[in-house]
């Protein structure tokens, strides 16, 4: 009788780690990246393979992040066309002599964990990510980012 006792205080114990584990794997930030919503819209400028090749750079920054997590990613032309704009004109796109058919802008809503650097536990929305390529064929890279 006792030993049955010890065996089904053991499944019950095994039983409620195995579901706090799942809850911290569900609730970790790169699952929660995993959920974010993506809407990669319209391009008059782009293919969507392009616009989804910059999108897949960005996702896969946050991907990577034990500290962020993603909640949206977003691709407005409209949007993207006048940050590409002020990029090209203010910003370091002309110095570098980046070709402006090379500079997408995609947009982000994100959350920062306990020990991210710019600030703890912090939503930051329509924050935006400027890509970059070295041609029409090259991989996008993220050159810069911040609110738009």
């Amino acid at each position: 009788m006792k030993k049955k006792r010890i065996i089904i205080i053991c499944l019950i114990v095994l039983c409620v780690a195995a579901i706090a584990a799942a809850l911290i794997h569900y609730f970790s930030y790169p699952e929660r990246t995993k959920r974010a919503l993506i809407d990669l819209g319209e391009s008059q400028k782009f293919s969507q393979s392009e616009v989804e090749a910059a999108a897949q750079c960005v996702y896969n920054h946050f991907a990577d992040s034990s500290d962020l997590y993603l909640k949206r990613l977003w691709y407005d032309e409209e949007e993207s066309n006048r940050a590409v704009t002020s990029y090209m004109t203010t910003g370091s796109g002309a110095e570098n002599g980046v070709n402006e058919a090379n500079v997408i802008v995609l947009f982000t809503d994100y959350h920062t964990g306990m020990n991210y650097i710019t600030g703890p536990n912090m939503d930051y929305e329509k924050f935006g990510w400027i890509l970059v390529r070295d041609s029409e064929t090259g991989e996008w890279r993220i050159v810069g980012s911040g609110v738009v």
